[in-house]
């Protein structure tokens, strides 16, 4: 299974020539970060470099750069632009190289202890209950370049929006149930019992007929429409009518946090 992915940085994307001379020109304070560096090794680092100050991350790919960027300053570093293809993308050279470049940047690693206040900050901002979502995958890096921090690789950050859906989904059913009073709440919860035919012979034998609710019953197609059909339709309106739901239920609820389950709520089977 691949890891998750992250949003696509700013250094996958083809760059305009004026662009590229504005935010991937190496400054003088630059250069001399590069002076003990020469070869593949002096490009790959001014790639690393100029990607981490555009996007508050590192590309965990070589080839997650754009070749006119590695052409921009492959001319700055006096290095041909096939060496940075060339050769092996060492993690042990890359983290060398990264804690070089995150001091002068006036960053730091994320740590384990930086959790709470990421998926606490998060929570609030969830819009759907999908941790893959980009929108929170967004925000989530968005948060990290705020922070001056370096995200952490997209396995942990894949666990850490995960961790922050939960939060969120529990504040919505508390929510939502603080707004339902005792008669509606028993109402619904008359609604998902389940029992089995009344002529069942006998408790062990009532595992062998279907298991109904009324919920069930709510949910059953109409059918071919006739008078007959019609009128169980209305029947069924008039029954969730009764159970006196709040107008406004869900009004300060985001649409995207709501829709994925509706189809959940269809084909899940009705249960207390």
């Amino acid at each position: 299974m691949s890891a998750p992915s992250a949003p696509p940085g700013t250094w996958q994307r083809d760059w305009h020539p004026d662009a590229l001379a504005q935010h991937w020109t190496l400054s003088p304070d630059e250069r001399v970060l590069l002076s003990n560096k020469t070869g593949a090794t002096r490009l790959r680092f001014a790639v690393l470099l100029k990607a981490f100050q555009c996007d508050g991350r590192f590309p965990e790919r070589r080839e997650d750069v754009a070749v006119s960027i590695v052409v921009h300053l492959a001319r700055q570093t006096s290095v041909p632009p096939a060496a940075y293809f060339e050769g092996e993308w060492r993690e042990r050279t890359q983290r060398h190289q990264r804690a070089q470049i995150r001091a002068p940047c006036a960053f730091r690693v994320f740590r384990t202890e930086d959790d709470s206040a990421l998926v606490a900050w998060l929570s609030e901002r969830i819009t759907s209950p999908n941790p893959e979502a980009e929108a929170l995958k967004s925000a989530a890096y968005g948060y990290w370049r705020a922070q001056h921090l370096e995200p952490p690789a997209p396995e942990r950050v894949h666990r850490l929006l995960r961790t922050a859906v939960v939060p969120r989904e529990e504040r919505l059913v508390t929510h939502t149930v603080a707004q339902l009073g005792p008669a509606t709440g028993a109402a619904l919860d008359a609604l998902v019992h389940t029992h089995g035919p009344e002529d069942a012979p006998d408790a062990d034998q009532i595992l062998l007929f279907p298991v109904r609710s009324a919920l069930a019953a709510v949910q059953d197609s109409a059918g071919a429409v006739r008078v007959e059909t019609v009128l169980e339709e209305i029947v069924k309106l008039k029954q969730l009518r009764a159970l006196g739901l709040p107008e406004g239920l869900f009004r300060a609820v985001p649409a995207t946090l709501l829709t994925p389950y509706r189809p959940r709520a269809a084909s899940e089977p009705p249960r207390a």
